[in-house]
């Protein structure tokens, strides 16, 4: 349905909240993954054989508790374009 995700605290402190994926229309949905790395990252696919692979990159990563809002901060939005020549780039 319309790019909704549950994040969910894998310490059980906070309840599930739903969370619309990058879009405020939403999209078709696949899989998400976070990797935590010093610069966080978010990458979600699209869930259709020629389905996009984007990649959400939060403005502002500080703060203490933040990482719980990071899916709803500004942020940039690049999809996974494969060239020709088999390689690819953001």
């Amino acid at each position: 349905g319309r790019g909704q995700c549950w994040q969910v605290d894998p310490k059980g402190l906070r309840p599930p909240q739903r969370t619309e994926l990058v879009e405020p229309r939403g999209g078709n949905f696949e899989s998400m993954a976070y990797d935590a790395s010093d610069d966080p990252v978010f990458f979600i696919t699209e869930d259709h054989e020629r389905g996009a692979l984007r990649r959400f990159t939060p403005s502002c990563t500080d703060g203490v508790g933040l990482s719980w809002n990071l899916l709803h901060l500004p942020g940039r939005l690049d999809y996974l374009y494969v060239t020709s020549n088999s390689t690819f780039e953001w």
